[in-house]
């Protein structure tokens, strides 16, 4: 049996597209990423 105290939830990113995020590459996914950064970094810190 496992001992769920011990256990936690992790996080796991994979960033698919290389520079997604820089705005003069103009794709229509970078809007929608930085918008998710807020809500991931207090989940990464948690993970950590």
């Amino acid at each position: 049996m496992i001992n769920e105290a011990l256990e936690r939830p992790e996080l796991l990113i994979i960033d698919m597209v290389k520079d997604n995020f820089e705005e003069e590459k103009n794709l229509p996914i970078t809007p929608f990423g930085k918008r998710i950064i807020d809500r991931l970094n207090p989940l990464i810190k948690q993970s950590v």
